[in-house]
């Protein structure tokens, strides 16, 4: 009889234990999906770039929001991630995470891993409940706005390209893509 080999899952207690006795380094580019620990990409300087002004754009917009900057957001019991640009309701989270009901908007800034931003992530928040996903695609200088949950699945995928504004649905703010890559 051949039994396929199981995976041992870690859930967030696991994943946070590790870190306290040093198997994972704070400084470590890491994310708890699914159960497992994946290594995400580090941070180039159009990256870095591209969320500074993410930044600025929603800080100048002064709506009643607290902007989050890869810092993290709890899923469910094997999934916290640390996205790019988190737009939450404006509430301590002293003993907490945010988790997807806190959350207004969730931004990935992209390139290496467009692809897994694409599915896996993007299937994640949406199970999660995440209302709206942006991935900002720096190869091609546009934006892909998910939105419209239905039975755990992003029902809407809207492009926006360099020159055109987009508008958040649950913060409501407009700016022009292009000064993203300015």
């Amino acid at each position: 009889m051949t039994q396929n080999p199981q995976k041992f899952l870690f859930d967030v207690n696991d994943y946070y234990k590790m870190v306290e006795v040093g198997i994972i380094g704070h400084e470590d580019k890491v994310e708890l999906i699914n159960g497992e620990i994946v290594n995400v990409s580090p941070s180039n300087s159009l990256h870095a770039h591209v969320i500074d002004k993410l930044n600025k754009v929603f800080f100048e917009s002064k709506k009643e929001a607290l902007i989050r900057i890869q810092n993290p957001l709890s899923l469910n019991e094997f999934s916290e991630l640390e996205p790019d640009v988190l737009i939450a309701k404006e509430k301590p989270y002293i003993d907490h995470h945010p988790t997807a009901e806190d959350v207004y908007l969730l931004i990935e800034v992209s390139e290496s891993i467009l692809k897994f931003d694409q599915t896996i992530k993007k299937d994640l928040y949406a199970q999660a409940g995440v209302p709206e996903y942006w991935i900002v695609n720096l190869s091609e200088e546009q934006i892909e706005a998910y939105s419209e949950i239905v039975d755990g699945v992003y029902q809407k995928c809207s492009i926006y390209r360099k020159g055109e504004h987009i508008c958040g649905k649950q913060i409501n703010l407009e700016f022009n893509i292009k000064d993203l890559f300015e």
